[in-house]
């Protein structure tokens, strides 16, 4: 009697491994994007990657990887944002990782990043060096945050930083940092569109100051500070004081010199230091109380100009010594 070799005979061992087989070759491989933001550290920003993975299980969103408030907040932005531009969550297990997981996190500018991932949740994301920021209103407008200026100019200075996605809303702040090419978008849909089609375009936006410049050799300073009309005199004396200073060298300004820098910048005049010392043995001045006075007396000096404390400086100076 010949053997029947068809698959429906092979030993039970056999059809378990065959079918074990073809069930991996149907499964997709899963993908992971992720994406690159950042949060704020004390003064420092911190690259933060925003990874996502959709697996199955029972449907829901999670944020995890040490997030403050307003982030596990963003998955109600988020999801709200995302239902107005059409769509459809799929019935998976949505996690997003913020990496490392050690390091708390917190902003609103991590929403952008959040939605985009899920958005672009079956498609692979190869974008080294885009960072993404930005706040989603309820109906996918993209909105700027407090902490967005001073977390890009951190990276910038960290040399991190080269381009990034940004609110549209931000770039009357964000174009005065240079060397970053931004990309600016106003609606979640934009920025899914340009993530789809890889076509980033920067947007350019001319740099400007609407300020007074302060000019001290060949470095240039800005004066944003609006001063009323009575007191522009005022604004002018503390202009020239501030460029004495810049010329003298000085990296700190009179009030925030350290000991060894009151010393190096504040030289007194020989009836100066006579009228100092006499202050010293009548008042019992400190140590501390010296420096002040003696910084007081420099910027007295700086109004005139003169590179030299004198007598009648010191003298203003400590007349405004409290009692």
């Amino acid at each position: 009697m010949s053997q029947n070799n068809h698959s429906g005979n092979l030993p039970p061992s056999e059809k378990i491994t065959k079918n074990i087989n073809k069930k991996s070759d149907s499964k997709k491989k899963a993908i992971v994007n992720y994406l690159t933001c950042a949060t704020l550290d004390g003064l420092s920003a911190k690259i933060i990657e925003v990874e996502a993975t959709f697996t199955r299980g029972l449907p829901g969103f999670a944020v995890v990887g040490l997030a403050s408030s307003d982030i596990q907040e963003a998955k109600e932005r988020v999801k709200s944002a995302l239902l107005t531009n059409e769509f459809i969550f799929p019935p998976l297990k949505i996690t997003v990782n913020l990496s490392p997981s050690d390091l708390k996190k917190s902003g609103t500018h991590f929403d952008l990043s959040i939605a985009l991932l899920i958005a672009i949740q079956k498609e692979s994301i190869e974008e080294e060096g885009l960072f993404v920021f930005g706040e989603l209103g309820l109906d996918g407008r993209v909105k700027s945050s407090s902490t967005l200026f001073p977390i890009i100019l951190s990276l910038k200075e960290q040399g991190f930083l080269k381009r990034a996605i940004v609110p549209k809303e931000a770039m009357k702040h964000l174009s005065h940092i240079g060397g970053v090419e931004f990309i600016a978008v106003e609606t979640l849909s934009e920025a899914i569109g340009l993530l789809k089609s890889k076509n980033f375009k920067a947007s350019a936006t001319e740099f400007s100051y609407n300020a007074e410049q302060v000019v001290v050799g060949e470095d240039v300073y800005y004066d944003t500070i609006e001063i009323e009309s009575d007191f522009l005199d005022v604004k002018g004396q503390v202009n020239r004081a501030f460029i004495a200073q810049k010329k003298r060298g000085q990296v700190n300004l009179n009030g925030k010199l350290r000991e060894d820098e009151v010393e190096q910048f504040c030289i007194l005049s020989e009836d100066a230091e006579k009228i100092l010392f006499s202050a010293i043995e009548r008042f019992a001045l400190s140590h501390r109380s010296i420096g002040s006075i003696k910084k007081v007396a420099r910027t007295i000096a700086d109004l005139e100009p003169s590179e030299t404390i004198e007598k009648k400086h010191l003298l203003e100076a400590l007349s405004y010594r409290r009692r």
